[in-house]
């Protein structure tokens, strides 16, 4: 938690840590031991890429957002109507051809 002294924490983690499973204190609460926590840094690291908890107002949305999800399907839309485009121009100059044909 924050605010507490690293003293404070560090007494509590000696305690902690040199409860034997036959002390009273154990027996009293029933638990048979004590171990440090694990490495909690991938929950971190996907709190903050999910933008919750203490990271929910770390960053703003914006369009680098939008394109660093969906880079894939963006660059496909855009190929798609790339194409369209130079269709419906090459189909104009046919139409336009033929009409200078006719006349």
């Amino acid at each position: 938690m924050r605010g507490i002294l690293d003293d404070l924490v560090k007494q509590m983690a000696v305690g902690l840590l040199s409860i034997e499973p036959n002390d009273p204190a154990a027996e009293a609460c029933v638990y048979y031991g004590f171990s440090p926590t694990a490495d909690y840094s991938p929950v971190a690291t996907l709190m903050e890429q999910l933008r919750v908890g203490p990271y929910a107002e770390a960053h703003r949305f914006d369009w680098r957002d939008i394109y660093r999800k969906y880079s894939s399907s963006i660059i496909a839309g855009m190929a798609v109507l790339l194409a369209l485009a130079v269709l419906v121009m090459l189909h104009g100059f046919r139409i336009n051809r033929r009409l200078n044909r006719l006349v």
